[in-house]
């Protein structure tokens, strides 16, 4: 914190004095990130709650096999362009020297697949090869990070060309880079690549959403006196499709929204549109994220366009207007 105060003093960046002159001199984290070396960028992920760390991996589709942000996998891209970074200021050579910050290949990350190693580890975790620990790995990594900053190919297009003019007198500048055989049949490095787009719906909608674990979910259900009886109440909302939970985790988490503090329980209303469209418990894992998506788009029906979440927290999603977006189901 320290240094940070230092960077900020004596900055020269007109933003800050702006900021400083009109709102004082505590800088906001958006304002203070800009002045922060990798480093910091990586402390302050580092002290982050365990739930902001894996969202910001599911922002750049970093998913653990269970569903979560695998905020460990992105911890270590972190520390790895950090030490990057530092090569590239200090003039160290970097084309042909081995990493030693690992850079993780994680499975659900299908562009970096490549870079595992033959070797099985524990719990069917692969070695990382020799070209995840030289600049090969670092060039996968920076093209896959641009695709989901940048929405564009055009940078990772210029580095792919001084690279490989670089190495065209001598093919084995390739291999001392850590090319494998065949790269340039990888995905990333195609000229249609794009971020997947089901993905990036994905993450949008869950980053709308205060998501609640389990056991968090479970005690907003204060109707129930012992934690067994709210655990026992939130799984039969569950598979009777009362409350919607987050696809693709093995650890159920749940929109904060459908439970209402003051009574204890989820909200009546919130019960019958989820019980609408998860076909009453029966829905896959298509029509939950289905039925996320529409809880959080705009309605052209619901005055002022909102989503419907927006319009039940402004307390004017009425049952007239549910009726109207949803047919109502025959139980109710």
């Amino acid at each position: 914190m320290r240094k940070q105060a230092r960077n900020e003093s004596i900055s020269s960046e007109a933003f800050i004095a702006h900021f400083n002159s009109h709102y004082g001199k505590q800088l906001p984290v958006w304002t203070a990130t800009e002045t922060m070396t990798f480093g910091h960028l990586n402390r302050l992920f580092s002290a982050m709650t365990q739930r902001d760390r894996q969202q910001i991996a599911v922002d750049f589709d970093v998913y653990q096999e269970g569903g979560n942000g695998d905020a460990h996998a992105f911890s270590s891209w972190l520390e790895h362009l950090r030490q990057t970074r530092n090569y590239c200021a200090h003039h160290a050579r970097l084309w042909n020297r081995n990493h030693t910050a690992p850079l993780a290949a994680p499975n659900t990350v299908n562009e970096m697949n490549h870079l595992q190693g033959a070797e099985v580890v524990d719990a069917g975790t692969r070695s990382i090869s020799r070209a995840a620990s030289r600049l090969y790995g670092t060039l996968v990594l920076i093209a896959y990070l641009l695709a989901r900053i940048d929405y564009s190919n055009e940078t990772r297009n210029r580095i792919l060309t001084l690279v490989t003019n670089f190495a065209a007198e001598r093919p084995n500048r390739l291999k001392s880079m850590g090319f494998p055989d065949g790269w340039e049949n990888q995905d990333i490095w195609q000229s249609n690549y794009v971020r997947n787009e089901e993905l990036t719906r994905q993450a949008d909608m869950l980053r709308d959403v205060d998501l609640l674990y389990t056991s968090d979910a479970a005690n907003t259900l204060q109707c129930k006196e012992s934690d067994r009886e709210r655990r026992g109440l939130l799984n039969y909302y569950r598979k009777n499709g009362a409350v919607l939970s987050v696809p693709g985790t093995q650890a159920y988490r749940y929109p904060s929204f459908q439970f209402d503090m003051q009574s204890g329980n989820l909200f009546p209303d919130v019960i019958i549109v989820n019980r609408r469209l998860l076909n009453g418990g029966q829905a896959s894992e298509a029509d939950r994220w289905n039925a996320l998506n529409w809880w959080t788009t705009p309605k052209s029906f619901i005055p002022g366009d909102l989503s419907p979440r927006k319009a039940f927290e402004e307390g004017v999603l009425t049952r007239e207007v549910i009726d109207n977006l949803l047919d109502p189901r025959d139980d109710e």
